[in-house]
């Protein structure tokens, strides 16, 4: 009896001591799992046929159960009290069958001394958290079955170094390997098409990627915090791809991204796709690659060049925006255009350049370059777009091509342009194009500028001389403004419609108005005050809205035969005016409001108009003569036309005093019998012998053309000082004398 007894219970401690005891459950339809082995090295098996039930780690938050061996255990004495083992704490190796057709949620959640997995040729997916925070398993090849990586499946596997998902996965699924912090291999399947947000999140320790071809998304943030993620090989032809699939996420630092292959066969990176990857300093694209999306390389801050092959077609907005340490860029002969904000920011770039396809600069493209000193517009372009160019201080030099038709707003605001030619394409200069290019000395205007923009050259300082050309339709409010040295303008705008305060706070003391030009628009030359001399050529026939008032520095002027309308304020407060000589006898001439209202010096006033031209007048009964001394300025008419003048219908006429029928209005027949000038040479003025009463003057160049008109007489000066150097002919009447000028 003894014996038996002995036998019986060195049976049972065999069995505990080897582990032969099994427990088993029901894990699905047709399913079993079978635990078996030694305690702490313990076995579990699935078989049967069919899909594994779907589990949860938490019965308080789900409706899904745990699974068995998450929460029995075995009882282990230890002589003074009795310990609680779970089962799976102790699973050490688990065989999923060839019958098993997918593993279920939470199937193996937390089982974290598993160290041997082997999966059946029958499964086809892996569902969520079905191995999550197994921190002991080191790696794993998925059978080619296996179609699918549910989300959080290996998430938390920290021993976990290589992994390869075989062919036939096509779904990495959310968070799946995210915190594998010690994962440095990773293998993607030729069949993966979709990569999830965060799948790889906090992968500390991989150091390189390939992306296949196959894939065609991938999730937001999906390799943040892979901080040795040096080298990605993208493979991709025709990619969705995130938010920051590169960066990091609110708790997760960007990946370590340092150099990129770009696969022959992919045609587009998509947007945002390596945006902030902070330490990528080498970029290679393939020969396939069509398209860079926006924002794909914004704030790759240490990149150092880009080289965009010529297979490339279009880049989008901000694709390199802010990459402050960028130096030289070249976008190849395929880019038909550089898009809004593409190259804005990047502080250090020092060479452009432009391919010979491009057709259009965006807006803000190169703004803030400010390293930049010099640049090429190819003749393809077409359009400069607002502010392409602005803030790049040091760009000095720039080559607009000859395609070039419009320039758009802050173009090159604030650049240090010292010279600038305008194409003959350019029709279009926009607002503040050059506006405060302070070290702007030279412009030269093309044959088809038809506008330019308010402001266009406000505060160029350095210009001192300034040509208008005839094609010129409109020039904007203070066009050139703050333009503190500008002394000489050469106005050829055939017919110019609208300008504004153009020139205000210029110091203005020469303008030359060309031989075409039927037009003076309103308020062109308004506040020059340091003009001294106009000569308004006969072509004109319109001089608009306070065309020259506060001229202050005006002493004589002339209104040429065919001027048709003299516009409101034309001459307001030109206080330097001492006479006023109107050419040519035209019935329908009108004189505007204020046209000469405070000219308070003014003495004579010349008119050739058998009748007196209507004068504006405004409620008050102030009229275009409003200001003048009608007591002591002289009113000089076409003999017998000082009734007409003196009569209660000549309004504003009939307010002067003396009224003088003299011979041609007041321009006489010279009654010496020689003429000459002195001094001769001259500097800044010359007076005339051989005349007794005011005589019109005309100064003319060595090629025949008018530079200077004045009525004088023999104790007048002519003043010459804003005359270059050279040889004149002083004409009056029908004599003409040669003047030197030094």
């Amino acid at each position: 009896m003894r014996t038996k007894l002995f036998l019986l219970f060195a049976c049972c401690m065999m069995t505990a001591m080897c582990g032969f005891a099994q427990k088993t459950w029901s894990c699905g339809d047709g399913l079993t799992a079978t635990l078996s082995g030694a305690l702490n090295n313990r076995t579990l098996t699935i078989s049967g046929t069919g899909m594994m039930t779907n589990y949860s780690h938490d019965s308080y938050f789900s409706t899904d159960d745990l699974p068995p061996w998450y929460n029995e255990y075995d009882e282990v004495s230890n002589g003074i009290w009795t310990d609680y083992v779970y089962y799976r704490d102790q699973i050490t190796k688990i065989v999923i069958e060839n019958g098993v057709a997918s593993i279920g949620h939470y199937a193996f959640y937390s089982c974290k001394n598993l160290t041997s997995l082997t999966i059946g040729s029958g499964v086809k997916s892996i569902r969520d958290c079905a191995f999550q925070y197994c921190e002991s398993l080191p790696s794993l090849i998925l059978p080619n079955n296996v179609t699918s990586i549910g989300e959080n499946a290996f998430s938390g596997c920290e021993g976990l170094t290589s992994f390869s998902t075989g062919t036939g996965v096509t779904s990495i699924g959310k968070n799946a390997f995210a915190d594998c912090k010690g994962l440095t291999f990773f293998s993607i399947g030729s069949g993966v098409k979709s990569i999830g947000e965060y799948a790889f999140d906090d992968c500390a320790e991989l150091s390189s990627i390939t992306i296949p071809n196959g894939v065609t998304s991938i999730g937001d943030n999906a390799f943040a915090g892979c901080v040795k993620l040096y080298t990605v090989n993208f493979n991709a032809t025709n990619c969705a791809m995130g938010y920051h699939v590169f960066v990091g996420g609110w708790f997760s630092p960007a990946c370590g991204l340092t150099t990129l292959k770009i696969g022959d066969q992919v045609e587009k990176i998509s947007e945002s796709a390596f945006a902030e990857c902070g330490n990528l300093n080498s970029i290679t694209f393939g020969k396939g690659l069509k398209s860079i999306e926006e924002k794909a390389f914004e704030q790759c801050s240490a990149l150092p060049s880009v080289t965009i092959p010529d297979n490339v077609t279009s880049i989008g907005k901000s694709a390199f925006y802010r990459c402050k340490n960028l130096t030289s860029v070249s976008t190849g002969n395929g880019l038909t255009s550089i898009a809004a904000n593409t190259f804005d920011w990047c502080e250090a770039l020092k060479s452009v350049t432009i391919g010979s396809k491009v057709k259009s600069i965006g807006d803000y493209a190169f703004s803030s370059c400010s390293e930049l000193t010099t640049i090429t517009i190819p003749v393809n372009v077409t359009s400069i777009g607002n502010s392409a160019f602005s803030g790049c201080e040091k760009l000095a030099s720039v080559s607009i091509g000859d395609g070039v038709e419009s320039i758009g707003n802050y173009a090159f605001y604030q650049c240090a342009l010292t010279y600038l030619v305008i194409p003959n394409s350019v029709y279009d200069i926009g607002n503040d194009a050059f506006s405060t290019c302070k070290s702007l000395a030279s412009v030269s205007f093309g044959s088809r500028v038809e506008n330019i923009g308010s402001y266009a050259f406000y505060n160029c300082s350095g210009l001192t001389t300034l040509n208008i050309p005839e094609s010129v339709q409109n020039v904007g409010s203070s066009a050139f403004s703050g333009c503190s040295n500008l002394f000489t303008v050469n106005f050829k705008a055939v017919n110019c419609i609208s300008m504004s305060s153009v020139f205000y706070n210029c110091p203005i003391g020469v303008i030359t108005i060309g031989s075409q030009v039927t037009r003076i628009p309103d308020s062109a030359f308004s506040g020059c005050s340091g003009v001294k001399s106009v000569v308004i050529p006969e072509s004109v026939t319109y001089i608009g809205n306070s065309a020259f008032s506060g001229c202050i520095g005006l002493s004589h002027i002339t209104i040429p035969k065919n001027v048709l309308t003299i516009g409101n304020s034309a001459f307001y407060g030109c206080t330097g005016l001492t006479s006023i000589n109107i050419l040519g006898n035209i019935p329908t001439r009108t004189i505007g409001h204020y046209a000469f209202r405070n000219c308070t010096n003014v003495m004579h006033i010349y008119t050739h108009n058998v009748y007196p031209p209507v004068v504006g007048i405004d409620s008050q009964l102030i009229d275009a003569f409003n200001g003048i001394n009608v007591f002591v300025c002289t009113l000089h008419v076409l003999p017998g036309s000082a009734p007409y003048y003196g009569s209660a219908a000549a309004t504003g006429w009939n307010r002067f005093m003396r009224i003088a029928e003299d011979v041609e209005a007041g321009i006489s027949v010279i009654s010496a019998p020689d003429l000459s000038i002195y001094p001769n040479p001259a500097s800044d003025w010359f007076r005339i012998n051989g005349i007794d009463i005011k005589t019109l003057v005309t100064v003319l160049d060595m090629n025949g053309k008018t530079v200077l008109q004045q009525i004088a007489n023999s104790d007048e000066a002519v003043e010459v000082s804003h005359l270059p150097a050279g040889t004149y002919f002083v004409k009056v009447k029908d004599k003409t004398v040669k003047l030197i000028k030094n």
